[in-house]
């Protein structure tokens, strides 16, 4: 295990309260902080980095259960910077704003607004009740049009960072060029004009809100031992033609020397001063709606702009954590999105605001089965982050009504309801409680048939639904009458890379079906794979030997949850099952385990512990554990497996290369 895997993120909570003294105090406010994570209990080493809107730097220490005290003004912005003092490394990031009654809260230019759960993604926290797009007072964000032009950017920063800041953007104070999309102004076209002159156009999404200005934006670096996507989030507050805020800087990288783009989450207090708002001297990239727009090949589907083709995109498998249950997103790298399953419903509106930033739109959803810790988020995502149908409060199909069923979809509308089809188990025999599921989906709902392929943007990527129902690819049908054996399974290939996931389809384990052997025989000829997603979060009665050896993973990654209480969204199961452990383990291909979270303890009734029973015995094969979102990025011949705290690199020939920043 590599020293940092114990930084990772556990189901991240973050609970605000004030002193409440005898008279209001109008400057700072003492705030108690906690961060509920694993990463807290027993290093020492993390501190909070706060840094003001006006500037003002704070350090304050995270003690062992998690909590911190920091000072603040009220109605104030923030980046809030978790960090590990030793490496020095940012471990995550917090944008957020005090209000009069001092709760976290996400800073997105409207009324505070409570966070509730959160999740961590590429070091930045999204939760359930705070949204980059979708602000609970609708109709007030609008494009930006008082910062295009040429902006002058001056960051402030410490020397720890001077030299990539530097390496990123050429100086901590250029000049950059915005210009928006002609044909959606919320999208723009930015090019750094002091280091770059009219090169290399970055392309990403802006919005105003009253005085607060919003940019996101990404840029590729490439050397020959190291690849790295910089992502930029600039937010500020606008006086006249200055606006004072932050410059965000997320960086992943994967490779065998990553020393001048390092894994990086940190904020630095920035100003953005227009000094021409005329000038427009670079030209536009060209717009489009698709690839075949463009003469790279690649049209940026969330900005409308053709990218440039810095290398190839990957195919990405987002793992998201939602707790004991299950939901996956697949972008591919012409602009296609799949999200299979969707967790709980209580996990539906984060997962909802997780796929707007990473995809923007589904082309399909993928119900595997019935069980509510699959389906039934995946409601509230097709109505959208907001959670209600249409965008909330506005009649989005012009029919004089607002927030009813029939607004889903409707243009103008901030609802995630897929383009081609809901795919599912079918409807007989209906279980139970899926009569939102079925309406939210309307006409685009259909039965899976095992053995079509999704029609996706990309004729190399190759998504096959090899199971539905009892019905293998190969015509084999199998009696099933569990909702577990009714499984939808899905092959993904993308050149040498392969990835398989069944749902909760067992294995013979426990007297059970062995549909996953069937599956297994079925594409034998596409056999071995590279990344197996466990079947039902590592249960006993999948993932038996002779199926392990007939597809010969290399990388086993688990969706599963912790059991910090009992009751409906935590693992009380017992999963991941020592069995399952002791089998992956024993299966010599299998050179890594992956887990959203560590998993639960082995529970019986009314949440008694067995045997004082808390931890499973994981062995050599002990995971890597994520606590937010776990990342496949995918290209022909290589993948990578990214988490918070690991980026481990692999070939897709099944022949694995050594994870990549592992030291022993």
């Amino acid at each position: 295990m590599r020293r940092l895997a114990a930084l990772a993120i556990a189901p991240l909570a973050l609970t605000f309260a004030c002193d409440k003294p005898d008279r209001v105090i109008e400057e700072d406010v003492l705030v108690a902080g906690q961060v509920k994570s694993s990463l807290t209990a027993a290093s020492g080493n993390l501190q909070i980095v706060s840094i003001s809107s006006a500037r003002r730097v704070t350090t304050v220490p995270i003690n062992a259960d998690g909590t911190f005290s920091l000072r603040v003004a009220r109605n104030s912005s923030y980046s809030l910077n978790m960090q590990d003092k030793e490496s020095g490394n940012y471990i995550a990031s917090f944008l957020y704003r005090s209000g009069q009654n001092l709760s976290l809260s996400l800073n997105v230019g409207v009324d505070d607004i409570d966070l509730g759960v959160c999740q961590l993604l590429d070091g930045e926290v999204f939760c359930e009740n705070g949204f980059f797009d979708s602000p609970e007072v609708s109709g007030t964000v609008t494009p930006v049009t008082d910062m295009l032009g040429k902006v002058r950017v001056t960051v402030d920063s410490d020397p720890a960072d001077q030299a990539l800041l530097e390496r990123l953007l050429g100086n901590t104070t250029f000049d950059v060029e915005l210009q928006p999309n002609p044909e959606n102004p919320f999208n723009i076209a930015l090019w750094n004009t002091t280091h770059a002159e009219c090169t290399v156009p970055l392309v990403g999404s802006a919005e105003a809100n009253a005085d607060e200005r919003y940019l996101y934006t990404q840029r590729v670096y490439s050397t020959e031992s190291c690849i790295a996507t910089a992502r930029f989030q600039a937010n500020c507050t606008l006086t006249g033609a200055t606006c004072d805020g932050f410059l965000r800087v997320d960086v992943t990288s994967s490779g065998s020397d990553c020393s001048e783009f390092p894994p990086t989450h940190v904020a630095h207090a920035a100003s953005f001063e227009v000094i021409d708002a005329e000038s427009s001297v670079c030209e536009l990239p060209a717009t489009c709606q698709s690839n075949v727009d463009c003469d790279s090949g690649i049209c940026d589907l969330d900005a409308g702009f053709c990218r440039n083709t810095e290398r190839p995109e990957p195919l990405r498998i987002f793992h998201l954590d939602v707790g004991q249950g299950d939901s996956t997103l697949v972008t591919t790298p012409g602009g296609g999105a799949i999200l299979i399953d969707g967790g709980r419903t209580a996990s539906g509106r984060l997962t909802a605001s997780l796929i707007r930033r990473l995809a923007g739109h589904l082309d399909y959803t993928i119900a595997t089965h019935y069980d509510g810790d699959h389906v039934s988020g995946l409601s509230p995502i097709v109505r959208g982050p907001d959670g209600a149908p249409g965008k909330k409060g506005l009649d989005d199909n012009a029919n004089g009504t607002t927030d009813e069923d029939a607004e889903i979809g409707a243009p103008g509308s901030d609802d995630l309801l897929p383009l081609v089809a809901a795919l599912d188990r079918g409807i007989e025999p209906t279980a139970s409680n899926l009569d939102t599921y079925i309406k939210s989906m309307g006409a685009r709902r259909r039965a899976a048939m095992p053995g079509e392929t999704l029609t996706l943007p990309d004729a190399n990527v190759v998504v096959t639904v090899v199971a539905a129902n009892g019905r293998i690819l190969d015509g084999t049908t199998i009696a099933v009458n569990d909702e577990n054996d009714r499984s939808v399974g899905v092959l993904l290939e993308y050149g040498d890379f392969s990835y398989l996931t069944l749902g909760d389809m067992p294995g013979g384990g426990g007297g059970s079906k062995r549909l996953e052997q069937a599956v297994a025989t079925a594409i034998a000829d596409r056999l071995p794979i590279d990344v197996l997603h466990l079947s039902h979060h590592g249960s006993a009665a999948s993932s038996q030997p002779d199926f392990l050896a007939a597809v010969a993973p290399v990388v086993a990654i688990n969706s599963v949850g912790d059991s910090e209480t009992c009751g409906p969204g935590f693992n009380t199961y017992g999963l991941p099952a020592q069995q399952a452990i002791d089998n992956l383990r024993n299966q010599p291909t299998v050179k890594a385990l992956y887990q959203t979270e560590l998993g639960g303890a082995s529970f019986s009734g009314a949440c008694v512990l067995e045997n004082n029973q808390m931890s499973r015995q994981f062995g050599p094969l002990e995971p890597e554990v994520s606590y937010g979102t776990l990342t496949v990025e995918a290209w022909p011949q290589v993948y990578r497996v990214v988490g918070l705290t690991f980026d481990d690199q692999y070939d897709a020939t099944n022949a694995p290369a050594s994870p990549a920043n592992q030291t022993p």
